[in-house]
């Protein structure tokens, strides 16, 4: 695997990787836009089109995007454990179904769903 675009740091169990911004878009064609464009896809986009800084890591991105004066649109942003929490729930017929396909594989139930 490369080690383009990345500084390694090293926890306790694995090692980390510190991206950085500008390569983070690497090969990207397609950025996200509208409600699905949030706070590190417009740091990418600006360190690639604008400030060009090849330098800046993942880990400095609230400085990064304070600095340059990068915010997401508020209609825009994904509120953790408000908007999020229901977009990214699956409905409970969907939960059915896998815990019915599970069931007639294996004979049980692995749990609660």
């Amino acid at each position: 695997m490369s080690t383009r675009g990345k500084t390694d740091k090293q926890a306790a169990d694995r090692p980390l990787h510190d991206y950085f911004l500008y390569h983070l878009g690497d090969g990207v064609v397609n950025y996200p836009t509208g409600r699905d464009a949030q706070l590190l896809t417009y740091c990418v986009q600006h360190a690639r089109n604008v400030s060009h800084d090849m330098n800046v890591r993942i880990s400095e991105i609230v400085q990064y995007a304070t600095r340059h004066g990068i915010t997401v649109p508020a209609a825009d942003l994904i509120q953790p454990d408000t908007n999020v929490v229901v977009e990214d729930t699956p409905s409970q017929a969907f939960l059915d179904t896998i815990d019915r396909d599970f069931v007639n594989r294996h004979g049980m139930r692995s749990g609660t769903v």
